[in-house]
């Protein structure tokens, strides 16, 4: 089958009406200069991470800088570059501020972690019109799947922060970082489902994502999938899991598994939320 256009790397001649020669020379010079600061930015990039990682923080700091130098729109060095200001590490002094402007060019380049510590900033700030623009970043880094972000855009819709309050849309957002593994999420579907907030209440699905998300450590869900156990919510009652899992939630310090204990085997009564 014929193809009239023209192959990659084919040079127009002028009397199709192309660039003569002398331009052509120039286009493909600056396309190779182009290739080559784009080739020392990437190697920059990995030397910054490689120092990075072995916890040279300073070196690492300074070969970032280098990469976005050479290359102003690597999107993943700019965001090295936001936590390093927004940690202190590898800088004189904590800077959110450049953080937040190193983190805002990278989620300008649609950098999904960047967009979610973007978002995390301006939430940070609380007021009206820094929530609005927590949640679009959220959003941006939400539709790309990136579970973090797909929890604290969950979060924004429960408490109708930046965005009218959407139970409904809360519980879609959290499910699907849930599904992704995020324990926070798997916490806050099950308290979904066990108030009925967006979703049919349903305890045997409450239970079944507070397991989830407790044997993952996180101790809210140890305490509600104990207090469940107790309550014979959503399963048969058992007192024996209860107190594993009471246990398991007190040794980090729960409060509420705490008191549960002291007052085992009479149980105790209701959920945290």
């Amino acid at each position: 089958m014929s193809n009239d256009a023209p192959q990659k790397g084919e040079l127009v001649s002028t009397a199709s009406g192309g660039l003569a020669r002398p331009e052509v020379e120039s286009l493909i010079l600056r396309g190779l200069q182009d290739l080559t600061v784009a080739a020392q930015a990437e190697q920059f990039f990995s030397w910054a991470v490689a120092n990075w990682n072995a916890r040279r923080y300073e070196s690492a700091v300074g070969l970032f800088s280098h990469c976005v130098k050479c290359g102003p729109h690597h999107a993943a060095a700019h965001f090295y570059l936001g936590v390093a200001y927004y940690q202190g590490i590898g800088v004189p002094q904590k800077d959110p501020a450049q953080a937040a402007n190193c983190w805002r060019k990278a989620a300008e380049q649609g950098y999904a972690q960047a967009q979610n510590n973007l978002a995390g900033l301006c939430e940070q700030a609380g007021s009206g019109e820094e929530y609005c623009e927590a949640a679009f970043w959220y959003a941006k880094a939400a539709e790309q799947g990136y579970a973090t972000a797909q929890f604290n855009l969950g979060v924004l819709y429960e408490l109708g922060r930046g965005v009218p309050q959407d139970y409904e849309q809360a519980a879609v957002w959290y499910r699907k970082a849930a599904e992704q593994g995020n324990a926070a999420a798997q916490f806050n579907l099950g308290g979904m489902f066990r108030l009925g907030r967006g979703v049919r209440q349903n305890y045997a699905h409450a239970a079944s994502w507070y397991r989830k998300a407790a044997e993952q450590g996180h101790a809210g869900a140890q305490y509600n999938l104990g207090a469940m156990c107790t309550l014979g919510h959503g399963m048969r009652r058992d007192f024996t899991e209860a107190a594993v899992w009471f246990r398991r939630a007190a040794a980090q310090g729960d409060e509420l598994a705490q008191q549960a204990l002291e007052s085992f085997p009479a149980g105790p009564k209701g959920c945290s939320t």
